[in-house]
């Protein structure tokens, strides 16, 4: 489910021309891709792979009266279904009767995700535009994002050459080894939307079921005083949320920091007096986690960063009074 969740997600703004030539400077392709991401209606069939893993879904993508809208079913194992209006995402597991709330503003985001101006990015990434190459039946361009240190991992957008769809990503690590991929194997650009039918499926009956919300709730709007005591390169704070865990079990402090591509959550909670924490760090795929003990805290950090980016923002973290 975790696979399909982040598979699904969200793709941003910035508009410029419609038709691309050849010459067009990799900040403007980058530009373009985020805009016709969030902008385009499309439907099709893509394949999501990490480490030895594979899994095949249908998306339906558009925007009905302003309002961004996706539905992605999961074709393989179990079946799974995640629904996103906006920021709302809902995952529905109907083996389990299960639905999982979220916001996609909080964690990773369907492939092509940028945060900041992409001009912001050249500090941290090389941007180049590699040759052409014919994706699910579309002509694509290769856009690469190489970064200039360790604390990143890189990007290859394939993206289509006349509207800047993304048709595929790689997220590459040090050595350059391919540890995700997502690709359309067929896709349908500009055709009808059946909107109704995705409102359906958002609106179903959930009687019976279990139904996990993970919304971040209350908004932070001054500090809560948890920061970084060593900055990491590029990656800055930019929101926190605070969430009741239940009415006898505190709450749960969500810091987000980001470097415009790569996002990297950061959860505080009251730890377990009669359970201590061991530090781990663990990594799948893309995603790397780092748990630890501070004082009468937990701290768990997961985010689309090499192991030692995302240990380093955990082992950082800091209460200034």
């Amino acid at each position: 489910m975790k696979r399909a969740v982040r598979l699904l997600l969200v793709l941003l703004v910035c508009s410029l021309q419609n038709v691309a030539s050849a010459d067009t400077a990799p900040v403007d392709w980058l530009k373009r891709m985020v805009q016709a991401n969030a902008s385009l209606d499309y439907s099709g069939t893509f394949i999501y792979q990490s480490g030895n893993t594979s899994e095949s879904s249908r998306i339906v993508h558009g925007v009905d009266n302003g309002r961004e809208m996706e539905w992605i079913e999961v074709l393989d194992g179990p079946p799974r279904e995640v629904l996103r209006k906006n920021d709302e995402v809902r995952a529905f597991l109907p083996g389990e009767k299960r639905v999982v709330v979220e916001n996609r503003s909080g964690g990773r985001g369907f492939p092509g995700k940028v945060t900041v101006a992409p001009e912001l990015l050249l500090d941290y990434y090389t941007l180049k535009v590699g040759a052409g190459e014919r994706i699910a039946g579309h002509e694509a361009r290769l856009l690469v994002l190489e970064p200039r240190d360790t604390l990143r991992f890189g990007h290859r957008f394939w993206i289509e050459a006349n509207n800047a769809l993304l048709l595929k990503a790689q997220v590459v690590d040090g050595r350059g080894q391919i540890i995700e991929q997502f690709s359309f194997t067929q896709l349908s650009i500009g055709s009808p939307i059946d909107f109704e039918a995705i409102k359906g499926r958002w609106q179903q009956p959930l009687a019976g079921w279990q139904v996990d919300n993970l919304l971040p709730g209350e908004v932070l709007t001054s500090t809560t005083g948890w920061g970084l005591r060593r900055q990491v390169a590029g990656f800055h704070k930019i929101s926190e949320w605070r969430r009741r865990l239940g009415d006898t079990e505190g709450s749960v402090l969500h810091l987000l920091f980001s470097d415009g591509v790569a996002a990297i959550s950061v959860f505080i909670a009251p730890v377990a007096k009669t359970r201590p924490i061991r530090s781990v760090t663990s990594s799948q795929g893309g995603v790397s986690m780092h748990v630890r003990q501070m004082s009468d805290h937990v701290i768990t950090a997961v985010g689309e960063a090499p192991p030692a980016t995302v240990r380093k923002i955990a082992d950082s973290l800091e209460l200034k009074r």
